[in-house]
């Protein structure tokens, strides 16, 4: 990393792409808003290079060279995820020159010092940091906001793309006050900003969509992962403790194992091949959420480089050129 931009190590569209996958995009965006430098995409061979938003953890070593120091910060780990293929679970197996400075979750840490990194138990989602961005409240149009996985989408890079039609329990009636969210946004700051906004307009939010989840607590709002399996209805899920008959998605346990400091994952449960009626859930996830207390500091100063928030007007307009570049 030299003085003047940060080699980041994130999950990009091909060029020309119009538009981007908002939870994807938001890596660079809160990396240049913290380090307030240029962002680049990291080249194989560069001397540094940091890893934020996502669940990339895993797929580091085959991104850089050994001679490549890598700063985790804020990264979630598929822990059964080899790189090389040859066993059940992720490990390292050269000396990548990892640290992490920051991890997503408590899971996400264990794994890497069982595999001699250095962590710094610090945890979160450098997401979150849009909280501190947008203050100003977004006035509410929605009783539930529903967001989807991109793999839910008819067409993963369109903006008006719908749920794939075998997904029934997207289908809503226009007086259900349902807003279906997809990830997908246009390849801009403006255009991230504006589907962080389409989920803060909603009053409760369920999310297949780690980042919907997270942007939901990050500001507040009553939320649940939406599963597709397991006994119907509302679950507090057990972080620890496969249970096979109620699943958790790894990122959800991965992220509430440790910026909430609760054991459990808030779950609204729901075949994706059954009609829903949405009537009265908002009010069901509303009265079993629990807001999340988290200060946002520790992750601004675990910045690989020293961190501070920047948003001048001058900064915005360079981060915009960089996302539509890159």
């Amino acid at each position: 990393m030299c003085e003047d931009k940060v080699s980041l190590i994130w999950v990009k569209r091909p060029p020309g792409t119009k538009t981007c996958n908002f939870g994807d995009a938001l890596s660079p965006i809160v990396t240049a808003l913290v380090s307030g430098k240029e962002v680049v995409p990291h080249r194989v061979n560069d001397e540094h290079c940091v890893c934020a938003v996502g669940t990339i953890g895993h797929s580091i070593e085959g991104l850089v060279s050994e001679n490549t120091s890598v700063s985790i910060w804020g990264t979630g780990i598929d822990v059964n995820f080899d790189p090389r293929k040859n066993l059940p679970y992720f490990k390292v197996y050269r000396n990548s020159r990892l640290r992490a400075t920051m991890t997503r979750g408590a899971i996400s840490e264990m794994v890497l010092k069982h595999n001699g990194v250095d962590t710094s138990g610090i945890y979160g989602d450098p997401a979150w940091i849009m909280k501190k961005v947008l203050p100003i409240p977004v006035k509410k149009k929605y009783d539930i906001g529903v967001v989807l996985h991109l793999s839910e989408l008819e067409d993963q890079f369109s903006l008006s793309s719908s749920p794939r039609d075998e997904f029934v329990r997207y289908k809503v009636s226009e007086g259900d006050s349902v807003r279906i969210i997809s990830t997908v946004a246009e390849r801009s700051v403006k255009g991230v900003i504006a589907k962080i906004n389409e989920i803060r307009s909603c009053k409760v939010i369920l999310s297949v969509s780690l980042h919907g989840v997270i942007i939901a607590e990050a500001f507040g709002i009553p939320c649940a992962h939406f599963h597709f399996a397991g006994r119907k209805g509302i679950e507090m899920s057990p972080i620890f403790g496969f249970n096979s008959a109620q699943p958790i998605d790894h990122r959800f346990r991965d992220f509430y194992s440790g910026i909430a400091n609760r054991n459990y994952v808030l779950c609204y449960r729901w075949p994706r091949s059954e009609r829903l009626d949405y009537s009265g859930i908002a009010e069901i996830v509303a009265s079993y959420w629990e807001p999340i207390e988290y200060d946002e500091s520790k992750m601004i100063e675990s910045f690989p480089e020293q961190g501070n928030i920047s948003i001048s007007q001058e900064h915005l307009l360079r981060l915009e050129r960089q996302l539509q570049e890159v």
